[in-house]
């Protein structure tokens, strides 16, 4: 398939090539891009794209009078746009997208700053793809478990195969001292039962978070609004019709189970005004771990 074409002057002419103003091309029909190239001598060099009588687009390049205002430059205007000869070779081209690199304002970021950490970092590429903060955190944590755990596993494969394995029962060297370390990372896997052990003694408690709840957090209603329904049966809007002050419609209990939830760690506090997570909950969801 050809790549270029041969135009005549009147052709071209007639197609508006090349516009009389680079601003012309906002207006025409024909001529689609008009853009600077180079500074000659006494003119300037330019490009111009078009759309041709046979469907297809295509580039010349031509001269046009330097735009020096109310200087004045030697030489004239170029004759016939500096082409030779009765006839112009057209390039053909098609519109592409393209990525350039560009220099910006440095504009800080929320959590910029000395305290940044990784998790904010992951956090906010989830964001920027479209994740809403609480899943964006959620996402980021798994993502940073699944990498520590990686790495412990490296780092333990490494101690084997330098003969230190698991039967070492000083308590004082540095390969002990690393394999604890490593252990807090990725609990090893008892050879006996083949279950990891519970990284901490017992179920977290947070008092005060629980102390936080806001009266307004809507989770409330909705355990209250989930356990009059699977005590009677009914419909939400049975339930709605009960109204919010009625002790029946158990949203002081509600209330009461929403703050036990967050003070195990099962439910994470937040900011009832933009329904971000302020604290974060335990990616295991083994039961067993919150006995």
């Amino acid at each position: 398939m050809p790549t270029t074409r041969t135009f005549t002057l009147a052709e071209l002419a007639t197609l508006g090539v090349p516009p009389d103003r680079p601003e012309d091309v906002e207006w025409s029909d024909t001529v689609l891009a008009d853009t600077h190239v180079a500074v000659l001598k006494y003119t300037q060099q330019r490009q111009a794209v078009f759309l041709a009588d046979d469907g297809r687009t295509y580039r010349v390049t031509y001269e046009a009078p330097l735009e020096t205002g109310d200087y004045e430059v030697g030489g004239g205007l170029p004759d016939n746009y500096g082409w030779t000869g009765d006839t112009v070779t057209a390039t053909r081209v098609v519109s592409w997208p393209t990525v350039t690199r560009q220099w910006q304002t440095y504009e800080p970021v929320l959590h910029d700053g000395t305290d940044r950490n990784v998790f904010q970092e992951l956090t906010e590429v989830y964001e920027d793809g479209g994740a809403r903060t609480l899943q964006a955190r959620q996402l980021a944590a798994e993502l940073l478990t699944r990498h520590a755990a990686g790495l412990a596993q490296q780092q333990r494969a490494e101690l084997n195969s330098q003969g230190y394995g698991e039967d070492c029962v000083c308590g004082g060297c540095s390969a002990c001292l690393a394999r604890e370390f490593i252990d807090l990372i990725d609990p090893a896997v008892d050879p006996e039962t083949g279950e990891r052990p519970r990284s901490e003694p017992g179920a977290p408690f947070r008092p005060e978070d629980a102390a936080q709840v806001h009266y307004t957090d809507n989770r409330a209603r909705r355990m209250a609004q989930a356990y009059w329904r699977l005590l009677t049966g009914g419909t939400r809007a049975e339930w709605l019709a009960l109204g919010k002050d009625n002790p029946e419609a158990v949203i002081r209990e509600g209330r009461d189970w929403l703050r036990a939830a967050v003070a195990a760690g099962l439910l994470p506090l937040i900011d009832t005004t933009t329904g971000a997570a302020i604290t974060t909950v335990s990616l295991d969801l083994d039961p067993r771990h919150h006995a």
